[in-house]
């Protein structure tokens, strides 16, 4: 699939949010991410040579066949589609979300931390976007933005988008996807130490501890009721991280 995606789509990937989102991410994973760029830089998107590893280790298996030219027909494909019509940058990436955000006025930080991009570069995106008239603004200070999302629903052919929440959602929420990748993937790297690890179980409990407390704003952000930490002392917390990921699968069901 990344073959696939890096002959074909890597034009619609950017680079500058990669960076910033592997962050989020175990340090294994965000090496992996100079094999992608260097995929993406042998299929012609020169953007990536920066990232790409020196020596990468060739492909296992053949490329995922698709299409040649990309569908961005679906309703989840909206930031790509944005990406194509006004370029990979904070500008496209700020619309989608806040056409993800379902009418609701946001913050300059809030876009920051979702997007991936710095205040500094979203403030001046909006700026623009406002005076071209694709974004509200309100006139109080610190400004707050929002799109009407259903005149972009209608321009988009995008159908009504099912949400347990809102019947009447025309673009799909957003969700702040990539710290939840990043925490399950967390837990992942946590459980592969946790198996070879011949230190003491409350080490083990402590840093899964550690693992949801750092995550706890992606929770809120993304209003999933995870179970309260407190409830669990010291190695309980086993049992907490256990909950914890039980719940989420149950919201991911929900989402995907």
């Amino acid at each position: 699939m990344l073959l696939w995606w890096a002959s074909v789509g890597s034009r619609l990937t950017s680079v500058q949010r990669i960076r910033t989102l592997a962050k989020n991410f175990p340090e294994d994973v965000r090496h992996s991410l100079g094999r992608y760029a260097s995929l993406a830089a042998a299929a012609g998107d020169r953007r990536w040579k920066r990232l790409a590893a020196e020596e990468v280790p060739g492909p296992r298996g053949r490329a995922l066949k698709g299409p040649d030219v990309l569908n961005l027909a679906e309703a989840s494909t909206l930031m790509l589609r944005l990406r194509a019509a006004f370029g990979v940058g904070s500008k496209a990436d700020a619309l989608a979300f806040l056409l993800g955000m379902g009418g609701s006025w946001v913050s300059v930080s809030v876009i920051s931390e979702a997007t991936g991009y710095s205040g500094t570069a979203i403030r001046a995106a909006a700026r623009d976007m406002v005076l071209g008239r694709l974004i509200r603004e309100t006139e109080n200070r610190p400004a707050r933005y929002f799109v009407p999302a259903k005149p972009w629903a209608e321009l988009l052919e995008i159908s009504p988008y099912a949400s347990p929440h809102r019947d009447d959602l025309a673009m799909p929420p957003w969700r702040f996807w990539s710290d939840i990748f990043g925490f399950l993937l967390s837990v992942f790297d946590w459980s592969e130490r946790a198996i070879g690890s011949e230190g003491a179980l409350e080490v083990v409990a402590s840093r899964a501890r550690d693992i949801v407390l750092d995550c706890a704003h992606t929770f809120d952000l993304n209003g999933i009721q995870v179970p309260d930490p407190r409830r669990y002392r010291g190695p309980e917390f086993l049992f907490g991280l256990r909950d914890t990921v039980r719940v989420l699968g149950e919201w991911l069901e929900e989402q995907v």
